[in-house]
């Protein structure tokens, strides 16, 4: 959708057909048969752009009347009509270049979804904008954290599915529309990250169509508008930084956190340590105010004890996830926006216009089975296990005589139990320090689990 200014006709009872001074004196005449003016209209008009004699006459003229809701207009000898920015219910458009043109509501008030569309050639004029359901859900969330409705939000989603673009660029600019005094703080597993989006924000902010539609809103600050840091005339602010990175001192009405582990260093324990003290020790304090301030964490899982799985463990985060193939399974707590997974059937995808059934094929050879199930499915640990399979483990019962074990297939199959074996398996590992120690102690342990063994055999 565009976001030019409204062109409305001039409502007739706005404009006199008699000379000032006729139209003055009727005016006085009248005032007494006129019905009522309501209380919110008598503002006395504010009227740009009035530089001729001619035109400040009638400015005069209109300040002295009887009913300075209405701006009485000479005979023009060219359209022209002048608007009323004070005069509420009441919007009339000009064609002379130095008044401003009046926008519909919806136009100046556009729906994130509707800004992010409209928006979408300024940032990525190559790539065409594709839909998708997995964007409404994103959408409606931030929203939802906008108005008060969440405080934490947690949104698991897969790599390149516009969740950068829409949490840490297109969010903040949209909410600035409506509130410049607020102040974001973003972080990144790595610094040049945050620096990426925050400059998008600013080329947003900075672009012809933003100026013409909201650049009344707010101007940056000229003293303060670096790439990883820029203010606006409001008191709003951005600020990037990175994991790990110094953020003391620093505070915001919105603490964002996009992508806070590097997939390579999911298997280090050190590493994820790190990210998730600097989450609780650093960036849980940054708030500016905690009654009405929000946290978002926007991220792909990469392991079980990622910073993810850490607030879901410690509780009150709003979880978005969003698997790449829908699994029927999983259960999720009930949102707290009333919003549900629109996919029923099993297998299903997030965002098939970008993603097919073939290309999420040919990820899994390339990820394997556990990077897929974390980075594409948001679960850590894969449906069939990681180091032990599930189809290795079989369900049995047992008879007085025989083990009835159920197969794959379904099938049942029996087994006498004087013909099965039973195995016994011990650790001999031993902590004694001195070599000499060692045998002796895994010696008695080896003794004292063959005595155990011959008792279990008796049984």
């Amino acid at each position: 959708m565009t976001f030019a200014p409204a062109q409305q006709a001039p409502p007739t009872h706005l404009l006199h057909p008699f000379p000032p001074s006729i139209a003055h004196r009727i005016a006085q005449r009248s005032q007494h048969t006129q019905p009522p003016i309501p209380k919110e209209a008598q503002t006395r008009p504010q009227i740009a752009g009035l530089g001729t004699p001619r035109q400040e006459r009638c400015a005069r003229l209109a300040r002295a009347s009887a009913f300075p809701h209405l701006f009485i207009l000479p005979r023009p000898r060219e359209e022209t009509f002048i608007r009323l920015p004070d005069t509420p219910g009441l919007s009339i458009s000009t064609n002379t270049a130095n008044i401003t043109k009046p926008k519909d509501d919806q136009e100046r008030h556009p729906s994130l979804m509707e800004f992010i569309q409209a928006a979408w050639d300024i940032l990525e004029p190559k790539n065409t904008f594709v839909k998708g359901e997995h964007l409404e859900a994103i959408v409606k969330h931030l929203e939802a954290v906008t108005n008060g409705e969440i405080q934490n939000l947690l949104i698991n989603i897969p790599p390149r599915h516009m969740k950068s673009l829409a949490v840490s660029v297109f969010w903040p600019v949209w909410e600035w529309i409506h509130h410049p005094e607020r102040r974001w703080l973003f972080a990144s597993y790595a610094l040049s990250l945050s620096i990426r989006d925050s400059v998008r924000c600013r080329r947003l902010i900075e672009s012809d169509w933003f100026q013409s539609n909201w650049g009344d809103r707010f101007k940056l600050a000229g003293d303060q508008n670096a790439k990883h840091r820029f203010e606006n005339d409001k008191t709003g602010a951005r600020i990037a930084v990175s994991v790990g990175g110094s953020a003391t001192g620093e505070g915001g009405d919105r603490v964002v956190c996009d992508d806070p582990h590097s997939v390579t260093e999911r298997e280090s324990d050190a590493a994820r340590s790190a990210v998730l003290d600097w989450w609780d020790q650093t960036m849980s304090t940054r708030l500016n105010n905690p009654a009405d301030g929000a946290r978002v964490i926007v991220m792909q899982r990469v392991h079980e004890k990622d910073l993810a799985g850490h607030v879901l463990a410690q509780g009150g985060y709003e979880h978005l996830c969003l698997p790449a193939e829908f699994e029927s399974t999983r259960y999720f707590l009930p949102s707290e926006i009333e919003w549900s997974d629109w996919r029923k059937t099993e297998g299903e995808l997030l965002w098939p216009a970008r993603f097919s059934k073939e290309t999420l094929a040919d990820l899994k050879v390339r990820l394997g089975p556990s990077g897929y199930a974390g980075q594409f499915q948001q679960r850590p640990v894969p449906a069939a296990g990681a180091r032990f399979q599930k189809e290795w483990f079989r369900y049995y019962r047992t008879t007085s005589s025989r083990y009835e074990l159920l197969a794959p297939d379904g099938k049942i199959k029996t087994f006498e139990i004087e013909e099965c074996n039973r195995f016994a398996v011990m650790d001999p590992a031993g902590t004694e320090p001195d070599p000499q120690i060692a045998p002796v102690v895994v010696a008695r342990l080896l003794e004292r689990f063959l005595q155990d063994f011959e008792q279990i055999k008796l049984r």
